[in-house]
Parts: structure tokens; C-alpha cells; sequence
């Protein structure tokens, strides 16, 4: 049944998967067999972190660590899969050491035992953790890895389009945009199948990065659509928010990219997820400022998510926008300064505008909207 549940994680049919993982979990804690119980734990684990729910993948792949060590299990197989989602974990919440050095862990059980795709799976990790530090030798020996591992257990629907993506993302840091491009070709970009979710979602967000790559951001904006098409993985939600105020902020669509993210920063929040803030930060800079002016009193998870992100914080450059009916973009953006403490001298200093300018939209403002 294990062996089943696995089958149905890599062929994407998650909610099956966690029933089975369940039902074996509790099955083997009753029969006292252990290591059993903790292959189940290990595979909810990914599956948590394919959810999107980093704070109990977290849980789970810690707890597994501790009780091998306790029963002697570290060089036990059967934990493989929970390394791989505790460095995937650590990935997500920028932790890039603690996720290196639970690669390292991990790498080191492949030697005593096998699991081909949680191998895979780490090793995605590990090209994570070089895409994360821009390390660009490292990522292509890492993705070099990637490549021949992933060769002997090719098509699995989880781990193919997961491998292609990371493929993909390292020819971007690599500049080869047509590479990452013929890379991503073929993938699903849409599905109607709820077991594919997962995979389709991120081929799409990798798409829309060699998109804005391309200097395309319509093109990425319309590709990405609305978050709520990401709920059911939520990272993927962050990931995916955040581009689109990244794209919507190139059309100069001020309203829209500061609406996204303040979506993005919300879904990141409850699950400490930083990785997609950090390595677009250069992008979002000005932008992440816009929405501090404009959110001076954030909750409690949002402030500790903003302080970490806006400690190199430069100055915000706000372009002009283009019109939009009954508001323009930029009458937008102003109205989004008038239920603050800003003064008209203060709302143009940080739109790089004239008082006078300020103004004008305002009264426009004040007429269209009665």
C-alpha cells in the first residue's frame, strides 16, 4: 500500500496519495512497524510542501529526522523523501544553509539504500539552492545531475514537468532565454484534469518568467491570470502573484501591481515563503516600497515578512501609467494615497510628480467618482 501511495504522489494524484499515506501511517503505528510508518510520513510530507503548506512539511520532516537519529534510522532509505521535502522547505523560507546541508543529508542516504524519485527530488532541491544563491557553475553542475538521474525514471508526470522547469530556470540564470524557452516546450500550460494541477501551474509560471525574460509582460500578465487559479498550492500562489505585479508593474499598471503585491505578501506571510520575493528582488524594489508608503500598518505576519524583504530597500521609481476607464492608472495610484496622513507635497515626493500634478488628479478623482 505504501509502495501504491507513492505511485499514485508521482503520477500526481494527490488527494488519492494522502488518503493511502494516511491509512498506512495509522495501520503501521498500530503494528509497530516503523519504518514503514515513517516512508508514509516522509511522502506527507512532500505532499505538504506540493500543498504549499510549509509549516507542517516543516514539522513532519523534522520530526522524522529526530526519531532516526533516536531509532537509529539515519541511514535508512525510507527517510529520503523527507529530506528532500525538509530542503525544499528551507528553500521556500530562504534558509539556503539549513537547505544545503539537508541536501547533503539526503544525498548521503542514496548511497545506503534507494528511492529513485525522492533522489530526483532532492536533487531539484539542490538546483533550487544554487538558483537561489545565483551560483551560476554550481546550478549547471547541479542541473547536469538533475538531467542524468531524472533520464532513468522518465515519465513520471510529477517529476518530468518538476525537472523541466528547474532546467529551464537555470538556463535563465544562464541568459539562454531560447534555451529555457525549447526547455518549457510541449509542457502543459493548462489542464482540465485536478491531478495535474500541480505540475500545469508551475510549467505556467515558468513560462511566464522566460516571458518577462523576453521583455513580453502582456503576454505574461494574460498567461498567469488571477491567484485564485493557484489556491489549492500555495506557493505557487506567491510565486505566481508576484510575477504578474512584476509584469503589471512593466505595463505601468500601478494599481494592479500594487494590488498583486499586496496578494503576493499575503499569501507568503502565514507560510514564510521568501524564496520567489528574494530572487526577484531587484525587480520589485520600488514596487515593495510603493506598498510600504501604502500599507503603514500591516499585520503582525506582514511586518516581519516586509522587514526581511525591504532591508535593502532603495528608492521607489513610480512611472507614468497607462489610461484606463473611469480612472487612469495614475489617478488610481493617487487615490490609493488619499485615506493616509500624506499631504499633496508629500504624495508627489514619492510619485516623483509635481504638487501641482497631484492635484489635478485628485480633483479628477473627486469628479469621476462623485
Amino acid at each position: 500500500r505504501t509502495n501504491v501511495a507513492i505511485s499514485l504522489v508521482l503520477r500526481s494524484e494527490f488527494g488519492r496519495a494522502r488518503v493511502h499515506l494516511e491509512d498506512v501511517r495509522v495501520e503501521a503505528d498500530r503494528a509497530g512497524v516503523g519504518l514503514t510508518s515513517a516512508a508514509a510520513n516522509a511522502y506527507l510530507a512532500l505532499l505538504d510542501v506540493i500543498a504549499g503548506d510549509l509549516p507542517e512539511a516543516g514539522r513532519r520532516s523534522d520530526m522524522l529526522a529526530k526519531l532516526g537519529v533516536r531509532r537509529g534510522w539515519t541511514q535508512q532509505p525510507q527517510l529520503l523523501a523527507a529530506y528532500a521535502a525538509s530542503a525544499l522547505v528551507y528553500l521556500e523560507t530562504d534558509e539556503l544553509d539549513t537547505a544545503s546541508e539537508r541536501v547533503d543529508f539526503g544525498l548521503d542516504l542514496v548511497r545506503h539504500g534507494s528511492d529513485l524519485p525522492a533522489t530526483v527530488v532532492l536533487q531539484i532541491a539542490a538546483v533550487g539552492v544554487a538558483l537561489a544563491r545565483r551560483e551560476l557553475h554550481t546550478a549547471r553542475a547541479a542541473a547536469s545531475r538533475l538531467r542524468a538521474l531524472s533520464a532513468s525514471c522518465a515519465g513520471l508526470p510529477l517529476l518530468d514537468d518538476w525537472v523541466a522547469v528547474s532546467l529551464a530556470r537555470v538556463e535563465l540564470l544562464c541568459d539562454d532565454v531560447d534555451s529555457a524557452e525549447k526547455i518549457l516546450t510541449g509542457l502543459p500550460a493548462s489542464t482540465s484534469s485536478s491531478s495535474s494541477e500541480f505540475s500545469a501551474e508551475l510549467v505556467t509560471i515558468a513560462r511566464a518568467e522566460v516571458l518577462l525574460a523576453q521583455h513580453e509582460p502582456r503576454a505574461a500578465f494574460d498567461l498567469l491570470g488571477t491567484p485564485a487559479r493557484y489556491a489549492a498550492h500555495r506557493t505557487l500562489v506567491v510565486e505566481a502573484t508576484l510575477l504578474s505585479a512584476i509584469a503589471a508593474d512593466r505595463l505601468r499598471l500601478d494599481s494592479i501591481a500594487l494590488e498583486r503585491m499586496g496578494q503576493a505578501i499575503d499569501a507568503a506571510a502565514p507560510i514564510g515563503a521568501l524564496r520567489p520575493f528574494v530572487a526577484h528582488s531587484e525587480e520589485i524594489t520600488g514596487l515593495l516600497a510603493r506598498y510600504r508608503h501604502l500599507n503603514a500598518e500591516p499585520s503582525e505576519l506582514n511586518r516581519a515578512l516586509l522587514l526581511r524583504l525591504t532591508a535593502a530597500d532603495g528608492a521607489a521609481t513610480i512611472r507614468p501609467a497607462t489610461p484606463s476607464d473611469p480612472l487612469t492608472e495614475r489617478e488610481l495610484a493617487v487615490l490609493r494615497y488619499l485615506p493616509t496622513m500624506y499631504k499633496s507635497a508629500e504624495i508627489a515626493a514619492d510619485l516623483f510628480v509635481s504638487v501641482n500634478t497631484v492635484k489635478t488628479h485628485q480633483q479628477s478623482i473627486y469628479r469621476k467618482l462623485g
